[in-house]
């Protein structure tokens, strides 16, 4: 019988993960390392090092001094409510909104370090439109799952990574041109399937054929059930998959049936319920920072990064889910975006 881990109350999860953060930074470990490791962004794990070092525990409150700052609370709450009114405005039309309002001369840099202290620039995510029925079929999912620590569940997905990935950010110095990127012709992408466990990888594949109802089923054949088996016993562990139609082809459901597995019904819209979709984030952000420039490269470091991916970060991203769980349930069924 599986062992469930004890439940921790999130405050002091929270607590175990700062001083776990700390003790990976002292081992050696690159911050960008600790933030997949532990599942929080890099600035987050960079704040708590900077803490650490300052004060000696990344608890412990620091007391600024220094001169007093030319922001009113007057002028604070003006800044607080302009951005909940309008997210989009810049940091340029907000400062010159600010001095003719107030009749000063504010520094941009000034508004920006209070910014930093209120909140960031972010892009906006993604997320689908839910219809009420989806939300149902979510909430239903959630209800059903809201006691289940998924010890024997192996969460799969496939994904499709491009040779020139293009969505990070550069910083350009005044006066120097816009930066470019080259696209090769064509831009090549190549298709995976993997799974994940709480224990850990499960398996991985590259897809080198259309992902059609033949190819899934050769594809659970040739990498799921020996590792699935070897991984948590057979007949022991269950599964996920999404709603993509080769998955829900009555053939498939046969060979399931077939086999004996025991599927999860995923609610449909769903990528927030599946942790290896953040995996597959980690791993394109890691290729695209490579550049690779053809298919070959590209597969090369789809399995060096896939070797190589750690099961506590995986292990993280799995007990993230059950919190996702209770936000589901607690929001009516909405996408949860963190």
């Amino acid at each position: 019988m599986e062992k469930e881990l004890p439940d921790v109350p999130e405050e002091f999860s929270e607590n175990l993960i700062k001083y776990q953060v700390i003790v990976y930074y002292f081992s050696g470990e690159k911050v960008s390392d600790i933030s997949n490791k532990v599942a929080r962004g890099s600035g987050t794990c960079s704040k708590w090092i900077k803490k650490f070092k300052e004060t000696g525990d990344v608890l412990k409150k620091i007391e600024k001094i220094g001169r007093p700052t030319v922001l009113t609370e007057e002028i604070k709450e003006f800044i607080y409510n302009k951005m909940k009114k309008d997210n989009t405005i810049s940091l340029e039309k907000l400062t010159q909104k600010i001095n003719d309002q107030f009749k000063i001369k504010i520094a941009k840099s000034t508004l920006s370090g209070h910014m930093s202290t209120i909140g960031s620039y972010k892009l906006p995510v993604n997320i689908p439109i839910l219809s009420s029925k989806n939300k149902e079929k979510r909430l239903n999912y959630a209800t059903y799952h809201s006691n289940d620590k998924f010890t024997n569940v192996i969460f799969s997905d496939e994904s499709r990574f491009q040779i020139c990935r293009n969505t990070k950010k550069v910083f350009v110095l005044k006066g120097d041109s816009q930066p470019t990127k080259f696209m090769p012709n064509p831009n090549y992408s190549v298709m995976v399937w993997g799974a994940i466990s709480r224990k850990g990888k499960v398996s991985f594949a590259i897809v080198n054929e259309t992902m059609n109802t033949d190819t899934y089923i050769q594809t659970l054949e040739n990498y799921l059930i020996e590792p699935a088996n070897k991984l948590h016993g057979k007949g022991k562990w269950r599964f996920q998959q999404d709603n993509a139609p080769c998955h829900k082809a009555y053939k498939v459901k046969r060979w399931f049936e077939d086999k004996g597995i025991r599927i999860l019904d995923h609610p449909p819209q769903s990528p927030d319920l599946n942790p290896i979709e953040n995996i597959w984030a980690i791993m394109k952000n890691e290729i695209e920072k490579e550049n690779p420039k053809t298919k070959e490269e590209l597969k090369e470091l789809l399995m060096f990064y896939w070797k190589n991916l750690k099961n506590d970060v995986i292990e993280n991203y799995i007990r993230h889910l059950i919190k996702t769980i209770d936000k589901v349930l607690n929001s009516g069924g909405i996408f949860i975006t963190g």
